[in-house]
Parts: C-alpha cells; sequence; structure tokens
C-alpha cells in the first residue's frame, strides 16, 4: 500500500483501538456525554426546585393513604382469611427532592390517582396473605388522639390462654374448668409422629396448667374484676366496649382518673391497672401503664386522696349496736344471727367476706372451720376458728384464731355464737345461715348494719362493716399488743395494719 493510502487510513480509524473502553487505555469507564462538532458539551438543562409541602397538602396526603388502607382493611376482611398470623408489612421509604416517595406533593389528585394507585399496588405487595389485624396506620380520628385503630379481639390460643381466658371472662376461675388448647404445629415427617404429636400435646397442656398455677386464686379474681370495671368504664363513659389490646396509654389515664373520682383508694386503681398491665405482658404487648405519663398520673392521685374516713367500732359502740339489733329485726332467729355477727366479726378481726357470701367469695367460714374446746368443767373455754383461706394468702397453711370465753359478760362472743350454733343446726355450708339456710348476703348484712348504726345515731358512711376491724386493730394496740401479733390476728401480709390503728 502506498504510503499516502497507509496515512489517510491510519487518520480513518484514528481512536479506535483492542480497549473495549474506547478513547479510555486504562479501563476506565468512558465519557458518555454528549459532544457537538467543536467536541465540548452542552450546558446541562436547569433542575427544577424542589416543590414545597405544606401542613395542609401534608393531611390530604395521609388521609388518602389512610383511605387506602382502610380499603386494604375492607378487603381482607370480606375475603375472610383465617387468623393464623400478625400482619408483616414492609414500608419502604427513600428521601428524594419532594420527600418521601409515597407522599403525594400539594394539590395532587384523590385517591384514584395514578401516585396512589402504585402505592395501593406496593402495599398490597408487601402484606402478608394470613393476617388478624388492619393494617396499624396511624388515624387521627381517634377520640384518644393520633392512635391506631382498633384491633380485632385478642388471640387467646396458645401459650398463656388458659390464665388468659380465666381473667377475662365472667365467673369461672377454676382450672379444670376452662378449656386448654392443646393444638401444636406440624413442622416435618418423622418416624413415631404420633409419639411426639401426642408429647407435645401433654406439654402444652401442661405449660398451661403450669401458668394457670402461677397466680393465686384471689389474684385471679382480682384481675377479673379490675376487667370487669374497666369493661364497664368504656361502655358508661364511651357507649362502647373497649377491650381490645393493646389499650391506649389515655383510656388507661381517663380510667385511673375515673376510680379516682368514684373515691377508690390509690392502692385499688394500682391494683386494678396491674391487671391490664399482666394482660398486656401475658400477649408479650408493651406495658401502658407503666409509661411517664401513667406513672406521673397515679403519683397525683397519690397526693390527693382524701384519708380513710371510716371510724372504728370501738367496744362502747359494738355494745350499743347489740342492743340495737332487736329494734331491727323482728324474728329470734335473725336477732341471734346478727347479734352472733356483730360480736365475732370483732373479736376475729373478720372481713366482710369471710363472714357472708359476696360476688368472688372465695374464704367465707364454714360449720366446720370453728372449734369449740372446753375448760375440765366441761363449759367452753375458747373457740376456735380457722381461716383456710383468707386475702393475701400464699400458702396452705390456714391461720388460726382463739376467741376467749368471758363467762358472765352479756356481750361474750363465744357465748353469743353458741345461742347462734344451737339455732342453726349441725347443717354443714357457711357458718352464718339464714333461717331457710341460705348464707348470709353481703347485701343483706350491710342493711341491717347501716340500720342499726343510724339507729345508734352515728354516720353511716364512716361506720361500716370495715369498721369491726378497725375498731379491732385500734382496741389491741391501746391494750399494748405487739404490732406483730396484731398483724397476725388481723392475717395482714403487710405493714398495711398499720393503717387501721386509729389512736
Amino acid at each position: 500500500m502506498p504510503p499516502s493510502e497507509r496515512s489517510k487510513k491510519r487518520k480513518g480509524n484514528q481512536g479506535v483501538t483492542d480497549n473495549p473502553h474506547p478513547g479510555n487505555n486504562n479501563g476506565r469507564r468512558p465519557n458518555t456525554r454528549a459532544t457537538t462538532d467543536s467536541g465540548t458539551a452542552p450546558p446541562a438543562p436547569p433542575r427544577l426546585p424542589p416543590q414545597k409541602l405544606s401542613l395542609k397538602s401534608l393531611q390530604q396526603q395521609l388521609n388518602d393513604l389512610q383511605k387506602i388502607t382502610t380499603r386494604l382493611a375492607d378487603k381482607l376482611d370480606a375475603d375472610n382469611v383465617p387468623h393464623t398470623s400478625a400482619v408483616s408489612t414492609t414500608v419502604t421509604t427513600t428521601v428524594s427532592s419532594t420527600g418521601l416517595l409515597g407522599v403525594l406533593p400539594a394539590g395532587s389528585p384523590s385517591v384514584t390517582s395514578a401516585a396512589n394507585q402504585g402505592l395501593l399496588q406496593q402495599v398490597t405487595s408487601t402484606l402478608t396473605a394470613t393476617t388478624s389485624s388492619t393494617i396499624p396506620i396511624y388515624s387521627t380520628n381517634s377520640v384518644f388522639g393520633l392512635q391506631p385503630p382498633a384491633l380485632l379481639p385478642t388471640r387467646t390460643d396458645g401459650l398463656g390462654a388458659t390464665l388468659a381466658s380465666s381473667i377475662m371472662s365472667t365467673g369461672i376461675s377454676s382450672y379444670a374448668d376452662r378449656h386448654v388448647s392443646t393444638e401444636v404445629p406440624s413442622y416435618e415427617s418423622v418416624s413415631n409422629a404420633h409419639s411426639t404429636i401426642s408429647t407435645a400435646e401433654q406439654l402444652n397442656h401442661d405449660v398451661n396448667k403450669l401458668l394457670f398455677c402461677s397466680l393465686a386464686p384471689a389474684t385471679v379474681t382480682a384481675y377479673r374484676l379490675a376487667w370487669q370495671h374497666f369493661r364497664r368504664f368504656t361502655l358508661s363513659v364511651h357507649g362502647q366496649l373497649l377491650v381490645h389490646l393493646p389499650i391506649p396509654e389515655m383510656l388507661i389515664g381517663q380510667f385511673a382518673t375515673f376510680l379516682h373520682q368514684e373515691g377508690f383508694a390509690p392502692s385499688s386503681i394500682t391494683s386494678k391497672l396491674s391487671a391490664i398491665s399482666f394482660m398486656h405482658k401475658l400477649h408479650n404487648l408493651p406495658d401502658p401503664t407503666s409509661t411517664f405519663l401513667i406513672r406521673k398520673l397515679v403519683h397525683s392521685i397519690q397526693k390527693h386522696h382524701v384519708p380513710d374516713s371510716r371510724l372504728p367500732i370501738t367496744p362502747t359502740i359494738l355494745q350499743k349496736l347489740s342492743d340495737i339489733v332487736p329494734h331491727i329485726v323482728n324474728r329470734d332467729y335473725d336477732q341471734c344471727l346478727f347479734e352472733a355477727m356483730f360480736l365475732f366479726m370483732y373479736y376475729s378481726f373478720a372481713r366482710l367476706g369471710e363472714v357472708t357470701i359476696t360476688n368472688t367469695s372465695q374464704h367465707t367460714l364454714n360449720l366446720d372451720d370453728i372449734t369449740a374446746v372446753p375448760d375440765q368443767s366441761g363449759a367452753t373455754s375458747y373457740i376456735k376458728v380457722q381461716f383456710k383461706t383468707y386475702k393475701h394468702s400464699k400458702t396452705s397453711t390456714p391461720a388460726t384464731l382463739s376467741m376467749i370465753a368471758q363467762p358472765g359478760c352479756k356481750y361474750c362472743p363465744v357465748s353469743s355464737l353458741e345461742r347462734f350454733l344451737l339455732r342453726r343446726g349441725g347443717k354443714s355450708g357457711c357458718l352464718f345461715t339464714s333461717s331457710n339456710g341460705s348464707p348470709v348476703s353481703s347485701d343483706h348484712f350491710t342493711k341491717v348494719l347501716k340500720a342499726c348504726v343510724v339507729q345508734a345515731n352515728l354516720d353511716p358512711h364512716k361506720y361500716t362493716s370495715h369498721s369491726f376491724r378497725i375498731g379491732a386493730a385500734t382496741q389491741a394496740a391501746i391494750q399494748g399488743v405487739p404490732d406483730d401479733t396484731i398483724q397476725r390476728l388481723g392475717r395482714w401480709s403487710s405493714d398495711a395494719f398499720k393503717k387501721y390503728i386509729r389512736i
């Protein structure tokens, strides 16, 4: 080839090499920017400034998003998907020049816009097919402020189901009366599958039984009563039953304030909040009663609590009430009954639930809990009272108390009880029964006591059934009985007995 042609060919192939990236012999990425005939790049188009988002536009976008999630929830409910697992959602937010992707700019169309339809498709694609609640998008429509929508009723099958069902029920407290879920999941096929599943079912049954027995029956009853109070509160204040977990913090605060206004003591309010706390912990949910707001609220309730205004029934008042009984009840049987009950409650430090039937009776004394011990002459020296169970009892060891006879005394508790037992007869059952054999109810006793207090020109708001117990503790302290003995006689589990001593 002539030299002139070789020179032209070199000029025509200038820049063509074996390098896969032309114009870059060092392996770097080529400059792909468009060039002009002069070899210089054109200026880049100006970038539009980000569109400003106003509070109103953001609110509209949130409302659009809420409508989308509501439609999804309605669709899920309509499909009747089995409730086997919780919602699993993955929301990815990417920062761009206009804010968060998925949040439309101001002046955007309604829910049917293309952008929102894309968001709907994105949320739908990340939603698990099996669900048990609505999507946890926060709503501003709640009366409690910014709160998630109401969840479906809490599932109680699985571990802890028996205990949770017992607390949330209205009357069953015995483990034997509860249905226990023994279903276990199947993971893979094994040679001894039948024996393995049977063992797993039995273990699941035993787990529920042990969890149920982790609380004392009295605690289960107290927690159940607390939830009954909470149900009545939501119905009376909000007109609907709001017991789905988790309970909003604002509703907890309203409940505590409501109890305070109803005259409940701070200790009682704390006990009821403990029931709500326990149920959340049982379901692995955050405890709404331990927040800073609720703790400060309870502290304020304790500071502003009016001290107990109940007064002690002194020996003089006790004698006066005993003398008034025949003027309140007519039949001889009832006169012996209530005179014996008044004296017995005072000398045995008895609680109302230990001598009468209440809505939660568990500690009512029976006839076989009373034993008369004679002296050498055959007369009753003292009566031994055995409290097999009592409030806050944590062991199976009963508490025993002896009432000493006071021969020749008109107001002797031993002789008064013996006179009543002669009329009652030896039929087994509750210690104090009406003439027809039915146990004395707490309402009946309270009504008779109130009539006697009014007849004695005393304030019925300050002298109640608990005044017998207050009076017994006060009189024992006046007589110099040691504190530990008073605590043991009154079956107190803590220093709470000191609040009963009014000196």
